[in-house]
């Protein structure tokens, strides 16, 4: 059994990730201050938390990651809405409200998974991959930035983990939500 079922399918992967990619540009360019906005409370919570020189209690501790896990889905919400047009919201409003067409869709769904299963398991490889890069960058730049300060060792470590806390919750969450909803839109459609 090969990994690919034609030999073009490598260059294919290439070309759906070449597009996923500048669709998930063009959204986070579209809309920077709206992604921002709704990225920034998480980011300045996970600073804050990093940068706190007491314990935090056990019950303020739970109330934070509670509001932290509620505003990341809220980003997810906003991802959606950012990324899906309103005739795509209105034919899946549709869809949601008759039985048959849900289960047609659901139908359509699994076909279209069973054919290009592969492909998308490259695409997510592919996601990952950049992801991992772009964290990787993200920290360099941190520890770059936090290299040049006249502070204690300890402060810098702190620092540097509270600056690449608040570059990933700006960055890099918007942009893994924003493409993960622009693979699932297409797989959906």
């Amino acid at each position: 059994m090969t990994l690919f079922q034609t030999e073009f399918a490598m260059s294919q992967v290439w070309q759906m990730s070449a597009a996923f990619l500048k669709q998930t540009l063009a959204v986070f360019s579209a809309h920077p201050g709206i992604v921002l906005l709704y990225a920034t409370p998480v980011a300045l919570e996970r600073a804050w938390v990093v940068l706190r020189n007491r314990p935090i209690p056990g019950a303020s501790l739970a109330f934070l990651e509670a509001f932290v896990n509620l505003w990341r889905l809220l980003l997810c919400a906003v991802a959606v809405w950012i990324v899906v047009t309103p005739a795509e919201a209105a034919y899946l409003l549709k869809i949601l409200q008759s039985n048959s067409l849900i289960q047609a869709t659901v139908d359509s769904l699994s076909l279209s998974l069973g054919k290009h299963l592969w492909l998308l398991v490259w695409e997510i490889g592919f996601c990952i991959a950049a992801c991992f890069v772009l964290n990787f960058l993200l920290s360099g730049f941190a520890r770059l930035w936090v290299m040049g300060q006249d502070v204690e060792p300890e402060q810098k470590k702190n620092r540097r983990i509270a600056v690449t806390a608040v570059a990933r919750n700006l960055v890099l969450v918007p942009l893994a939500l924003i493409y993960i909803v622009i693979v699932v839109r297409q797989v959906l459609s």
